[in-house]
Order: structure tokens, then sequence, then C-alpha cells
């Protein structure tokens, strides 16, 4: 019999063509063989209609939920095959219920789930396939569905953290700034008629204060227009991979912020490191998944550096030394972990240990920031009141 077959190598790409073999399951073994991930098998000329989806994003809550509750079946002795089964039910956005069902089907056909989820590397990242696999391999799926929901879980916390902190401020900076705009369209250009036969005696912010007005009132579209064209300039320069090289390393240096998202990079490194390595992967393949989920490229390219001198035979941290990228007290405990063996317990605990630290550090920049925009915003309005009674007061005391 000839097969019709979809598969996807190492990196993603998908390959397609046909065999000829005895069974569907020759054929799934034969790709797996080659290093490929069987998508799809069936017999040609009695092709089965296929889900067919358009890449969209699934919110972190539907991806949090459908982890933790494929745990929760898994752990209490439910099958792979039936808990997709049920989750699909469960599922509540029609999109990725498709897509759960999907799931079902290839698993249920003979496919690993790792494999399944390769064919939808827009919502399943690197990092979450990469571990699926690790558990999937060693004999421990529940496991390491369990630490990824509570990788995940640990994310969106900190997220949500960050949203309810910056709002406050969000809004301050909106009603200062909706606050100026009214007064320099709206009431400084009324009083410029009070002001209008004094103009020569006017003290020098109100005529600050008037000429910024006017040429604000005059020119408002065009400077809309210039600052959405810049705006727009400014996006397409960080989609170039130099600048987003160049963004990157000035948010790694900045003095509060950088340090505190270092240190939050480090720590899910070292998280996803501790549970790849716990689940029986090598070293090497366990900082190639790692890697992934780093978006700084600063960071990422040094992990590049530290990955070729590691397979190359050096320890890691030897190799992490030499690369001057983590701190000198995590290297140390990187160390020990490699001496007593228990490398991954102890990048467990490093993960522990900066994400406490990049959580309170970035709770003081936000309590920090919060005052420093009011006291902003209140000098801004003070000048601009100020402004507008100086001659009022000038004019007073002329009186007297």
């Amino acid at each position: 019999m000839v097969f019709k077959y979809q598969a996807r190598d190492k990196k993603g790409k998908l390959i397609e063509g046909k065999e000829e073999a005895g069974n569907r399951g020759a054929i799934i073994d034969e790709l797996r063989g080659r290093g490929y991930f069987p998508i799809s098998v069936e017999e040609a000329g009695r092709e089965t209609k296929r889900f067919k989806f358009s890449a969209f994003k699934v919110n972190d809550y539907e991806l949090v939920f459908f982890t933790r509750q494929l745990f929760n079946l898994l752990d209490s002795g439910v099958a792979l095959v039936k808990s997709l089964n049920i989750l699909s039910g469960q599922t509540k956005g029609q999109e990725f219920k498709k897509i759960v069902s999907k799931l079902h089907i290839m698993v249920s056909e003979g496919s690993y789930f790792y494999e399944a989820l390769t064919q939808y590397p827009e919502i399943f990242s690197g990092v979450y396939r990469g571990m699926v696999e690790a558990g999937e391999k060693g004999g421990n799926l529940e496991r390491v569905l369990g630490n990824l929901a509570d990788f995940m879980e640990q994310k969106k916390d900190i997220k949500d953290v960050m949203f309810s902190m910056l709002i406050y401020p969000v809004i301050i900076m909106l009603v200062g700034a909706g606050t100026v705009l009214f007064l320099m369209m709206f009431v400084v250009p009324k009083m410029f008629f009070i002001f209008s036969e004094m103009r020569e005696t006017l003290p020098l912010a109100t005529k600050i204060l008037i000429n910024s007005s006017s040429f604000l009132s005059k020119y408002w579209a065009i400077l809309l227009f210039l600052f959405s064209i810049i705006g727009l300039i400014l996006h397409k320069m960080c989609l170039q991979e130099q600048r987003r090289l160049i963004m990157d390393k000035f948010l790694y240096e900045l003095p509060i912020i950088g340090e505190s998202l270092q240190k939050m990079i480090f720590s899910r490194f070292s998280y996803v490191l501790s549970m790849l390595l716990s689940n029986g992967m090598p070293i090497l393949e366990s900082m190639e998944i790692g890697q992934q989920m780093i978006q700084n490229r600063v960071i990422r390219e040094r992990l590049k550096e530290v990955h070729l001198k590691v397979s190359q035979g050096s320890s890691l941290s030897v190799s992490l030394t030499e690369s001057r990228l983590f701190p000198s007290v995590m290297v140390d405990m990187i160390y020990v972990g490699e001496e007593t063996g228990k490398l991954d317990q102890t990048l467990l605990k490093i993960a522990h240990i900066y994400e406490k630290e990049s959580r309170q550090e970035l709770k003081r920049f936000l309590s920090l920031l919060e005052p420093g925009l009011i006291l902003f915003v209140a000098l801004v309005v003070g000048f601009l009141v100020m402004a507008m009674l100086l001659p009022l007061l000038q004019f007073n005391l002329e009186i007297v």
C-alpha cells in the first residue's frame, strides 16, 4: 500500500511525501528513524479531510488551563489519549478546542504527544515542546506538565502584578497629558487676548507658554502626523536584527530595570534547564531548548557561546565564568552542583532565588515610579498655572 504523509523535522520545517509500506505503523517508524515528527499518515487516495487552521495566539489562561488539567488527569491515572479527549470537550475557545481534538486524533493514531505539538509551533513554544519531549521519553510526562503549569502560572502572576502596578502610573500620565493639552489648546488661547495689550511686559514664562500654545493650536495635525511617521520608522527599525540587538543591549545595561530583567531571565533559564536535566535530557540539548525562551539577544548570543564551549568539553560553570554573563555567586553555586552531581537541584534553587529578587526589585522600582510621575505632572501643571497667573499678579502690583 502507498501512504501519503506529513511530518516536521527538528527545526519545524514541514516535510511531505509518499511511501510504500505494509501498514501505517511502518511509515511512522520509518519517519521517526529519520528524525522526523509524523503529523499525519494516510493511505493514498483515501485521505480524510484534515483540519486547517490559520495562525493565531492562544491566551495565557487557555494554555495554562490546558496544561494544568492535563497534568491533573494524568496524575490521577487517566491515559494520555483519554485525557486529551476529555480536554477537547472542556476547552471553551472554539479554535483551541479544534486543536486539542486534532492532538487527540494524532496521539490516538500513534504519534508521540511532543510530535503532535510540533504541528503548532505558534502556540506551543520550543521550550514547551522540549520539556514535553523530555518528560515523554523519560516516563515522567505528568510531573513535567505539572512543572510546566507552575512555570507558566508564575510567569502569568508576574505579568499580572506588573500590569496592576502600572495601571495607576499610566492613568496619572494620561490624565496629566490630557490636562496639559486642554490648557494649552483651549484655556491659554483665551488668556492670550487678556494679555495682548501688555505683551511687552509679560514674564518670560508667560511668553513661552503663549508661543507654545499658539504653535500647538496651529500645527497640531502636522505634529500628530510627524510623530506617527517617527513611531512607524522606529517600529520598523526595531524589527531589524541589528537594531533589536542595540535595543536589547540598552535594556540590559539600564541601572535598575536592566538588573531586574537580567535576574528574571536567569531565573527562567535556570528553571527550564533544571526541569530538562531532572528528566534525563543531556546538558547540550537542555541548553539549546532553554535558549529559545530568552528574548534578549545579548544574553542569547552569549549563551550560544557558552553552549559551544560546553559542546567542546568545557564544564558549564567554567564556560559561564569565561562568558562573564551570570553573577559570580550563581556560577559558584552551579560549580558546586556539578561537583556534587546535583546540578538540576542547584539550578532550581537558583531559579527560586532570582525569581524572588527580580519581583522585589520590580516592585521597588514601580513603587518609586508612581510618586515620581505624580511629582512630574504636578510640576508641569504648576508651571502652566503659574505662567497664567504671573501677569495678573504683576498687573495688581502695578496698580497698588
